[in-house]
C-alpha cells in the first residue's frame, strides 16, 4: 500500500515535470525539488501562472496530500519499530530500516527452513526459476 502511494507521488512529480516543460520550464526531477517547482508556478513574476496554473495545481494538491499519507504512515511505521526489543536491535544492522526490521508483519521464524527462505519472503533475493543444476546466488539476478 505504501509503495503504491510512492509510486503514485512519482509519477505526479514527473507529470509535473513535464507540463512545466511544455511551458518552457526545464525541471529537475525528482521530489526534493517540488518546492522549487511550486514557486515557479506561484512565482508572481513568471509567466506561468497564467497559462498552466490551472493544469499543474492539482497535481501539486495531489503531491502534498500523498507527502502527508506518507510521513503519517512513516510515523506509525517508526514507533512501530521502536516499540519492540528485536526490532530496534535488527536496525543497527547496516542496510535495515524500520520497515525491514518490523518482526509483527513476518510470520514466526520457525516457519523458513534457512535466512534464504526468509529473505526470499521479504522479496530480497530473486525466484528459483532454474531447470537443471543452475543456482542463483546471492541479491540480485544474473542475466
Amino acid at each position: 500500500m505504501e509503495i503504491d502511494r510512492v509510486n503514485q507521488r512519482i509519477e505526479l512529480v514527473n507529470a509535473l515535470c513535464a507540463h512545466l516543460y511544455e511551458f518552457g520550464h526545464i525541471a529537475v526531477q525528482g521530489i526534493g525539488y517540488v518546492g522549487r517547482l511550486a514557486q515557479v508556478v506561484e512565482g508572481e513574476n513568471t509567466h506561468c501562472r497564467v497559462w498552466c496554473a490551472r493544469s499543474v495545481a492539482p497535481c501539486l494538491d495531489q503531491i502534498d496530500q500523498l507527502t502527508d499519507r506518507l510521513a503519517a504512515l512513516k510515523k506509525k511505521i517508526d514507533a512501530l519499530s521502536r516499540k519492540a526489543e528485536a526490532s530496534r536491535r535488527l536496525q543497527t544492522m547496516p542496510g535495515v530500516g524500520p520497515i525491514a526490521a518490523l518482526e509483527i508483519f513476518a510470520p514466526p521464524m520457525e516457519n523458513f527452513k534457512c535466512g534464504r527462505d526468509f529473505a526470499a519472503w521479504l522479496g530480497l533475493v530473486p525466484l528459483q526459476k532454474s531447470t537443471g543444476g543452475i543456482r542463483l546466488y546471492g541479491i540480485g539476478c544474473r542475466l
